[in-house]
């Protein structure tokens, strides 16, 4: 969008959308500029994979301030690698996690169990995509909240869980649910069901899996269980 003072340009790539703001204004004026952009076509904006938000003159808490306003009101989310990054930096002064443990960790949630008529998801679970499958079910990216899974089987996310997820539907009290960082809206296992609590911090990177233990449902470190069992 040209104005007198500068651009904001929107580019897709393959890691997400990428917004570049080439203006010194102030920041409800960027906004404006944004929401001008986004509103020429919200249904393709609104729940988006951010990739970046680029600002040149401005300082980097109105960058990040721009991104939560985009998450909050366009449910736009930033890209897993981004995420990722974040959490890699808090996760090496919280836990002692390797770089080979923490690129082998999405593989090592598939090796450790038998796939039952899996199902592969590709890509980030939008609000209001839903996933429903007598076997296991696999994404290959995160899901929102507002997305739902349900499977007969397991459910593993080599991302971020956020929505529903519902493993063990056909009755399986054995199944389980995993994810690169658990932290579901509604998870149930078959007819076990819990909740994130509301006031939970952001996790940091740190793979964990839900089983039924004793009649409840029971969360752990699925790297730790991995030890263990070696």
């Amino acid at each position: 969008m040209p104005t007198g003072e500068g651009t904001v340009e929107f580019k897709g790539t393959g890691s997400g959308l990428t917004i570049r703001v080439h203006l010194n204004q102030p920041y409800e004026t960027i906004k404006e500029m944004i929401r001008h952009r986004i509103d020429e076509k919200p249904a393709f904006y609104t729940g988006a994979t951010l990739a970046a938000v680029t600002c040149e003159g401005v300082s980097e808490e109105t960058r990040q301030e721009l991104e939560n306003w985009l998450a909050s009101d366009y449910q736009m989310t930033l890209n897993a690698q981004k995420n990722h990054e974040k959490e890699r930096e808090i996760s090496r002064k919280t836990i002692a996690v390797s770089d080979d443990e923490e690129k082998n960790a999405a593989l090592t949630l598939l090796q450790n169990f038998n796939q039952q008529n899996p199902k592969f998801v590709q890509g980030t679970m939008r609000s209001g995509q839903k996933v429903d499958h007598n076997g296991d079910v696999i994404v290959l990216g995160d899901v929102n909240p507002g997305a739902e899974i349900y499977a007969g089987g397991n459910i593993v996310v080599m991302g971020n869980l956020r929505g529903t997820a519902h493993a063990g539907l056909n009755g399986q009290e054995n199944a389980f649910v995993a994810a690169l960082i658990l932290q579901p809206t509604q998870l149930r296992i078959n007819q076990l069901i819990t909740r994130s609590p509301d006031d939970v911090p952001e996790k940091v990177w740190n793979p964990e899996i839900a089983k039924i233990k004793d009649q409840v449902i029971c969360v752990e470190p699925f790297l730790s269980r991995n030890r263990e069992n070696d």
